[in-house]
């Protein structure tokens, strides 16, 4: 079987993958042996091509997951098409993860992909909450540039889906900053038994 032939394999791997979800899960096991080969591949492209293929990461407040931070999940998932992030139990303060100084000292936000804006949703990144988890970021402080432009969750290319999300946010600019209207691309942005809730 030619090097192309395999790459294309892999991507089509991928994309019934990304596509079923977890009613691909059953068939993960027969394909894991020839994913496995492909990393060792003798054709440098095959090996590239499982750069290409959706991620799954997990996001654990006891450390047992790939990531204790969820922003650090999403800033890594988001490199690649189509990955999944699993939120586990636990609460996720964003003013935590950021950082007081970050809050504090932030300035600017006029710039689209600013970390003043909050955290980019990219790449049809699908990020699937757990009955337990919940999302906060409630600011006390008094920088004008966050109450402007900070937003838990900000729309960047190709869109999002979030899933069994449960955010409770006050004193920012939205929960989630969904639209853009000044790129090209053709997205979407999927909301599944989500739950928000917004005090400003």
């Amino acid at each position: 079987i030619s090097p192309g032939s395999r790459q294309g394999a892999l991507l089509v791997y991928g994309s019934l993958s990304a596509t079923l979800g977890m009613l691909f899960e059953p068939y993960v096991i027969s394909i894991l042996p020839i994913l496995l080969r492909c990393t060792a591949d003798s054709s440098d492209e095959v090996r590239k091509i499982m750069d290409y293929l959706p991620k799954t990461y997990y996001v654990e407040k006891d450390e047992s997951g790939d990531f204790v931070k969820l922003s650090d999940a999403i800033v890594t998932a988001t490199k690649y098409m189509d990955s999944v992030v699993y939120l586990g139990d636990g609460t996720w303060d964003l003013i935590e993860e950021f950082g007081s100084d970050f809050f504090n000292n932030a300035t600017g936000g006029g710039a689209p992909r600013s970390p003043v804006r909050g955290l980019l949703l990219k790449n049809r990144i699908h990020i699937i909450g757990s009955s337990k988890s919940k999302i906060i970021c409630n600011y006390t402080g008094d920088n004008a540039v966050i109450k402007k432009w900070f937003s838990v969750f900000n729309s960047d290319i190709y869109g999002f889906t979030l899933e069994n999300i449960t955010i409770e946010a006050s004193n920012i600019r939205y929960i989630i900053h969904d639209e853009r209207d000044s790129d090209t691309d053709s997205y979407i942005n999927r909301y599944i038994n989500c739950h928000f809730k917004f005090d400003n």
